[in-house]
């Protein structure tokens, strides 16, 4: 981005001096780091997820484990940094886990079997 001729054009503007700021900011690229070591194992994941013999719920729930495990494992002694993203993933598990109890006791009706 910051090679582009676009760039050139905006590098003086006060937006161009912010981004500027931003992406010469360490603590810009710390944050990325821990974005990427908490998303990585989420993407390897998914990818895992995708395959069809892997989408029942045993496997499914064990594979979210060795997620939050890999995730941990990248953070020594930083729980606050992956903390967060284990809770987003918890109260998604939930919320679906939820949502599928709910259609597995509902009857054609409507009615709650």
């Amino acid at each position: 981005m910051i090679a582009s001729s676009d760039w050139k054009k905006k590098e003086e503007e006060e937006e161009g001096i912010a981004i500027s700021n931003l992406v010469n900011d360490s603590s810009f690229w710390k944050s990325v780091e821990r974005v990427m070591k908490c998303t990585s194992p989420l993407v390897q994941g998914l990818v895992w997820f995708s395959s069809a013999k892997n989408q029942h719920v045993g496997c499914v729930y064990e594979n979210l484990k060795d997620i939050k495990k890999s995730i941990a494992g990248k953070f020594v002694k930083e729980k606050q940094f992956y903390k967060p993203f284990l809770n987003v993933i918890d109260d998604t598990w939930k919320e679906q886990s939820d949502i599928l109890a709910q259609a597995n006791w509902t009857g054609k009706d409507g009615e709650t079997l």
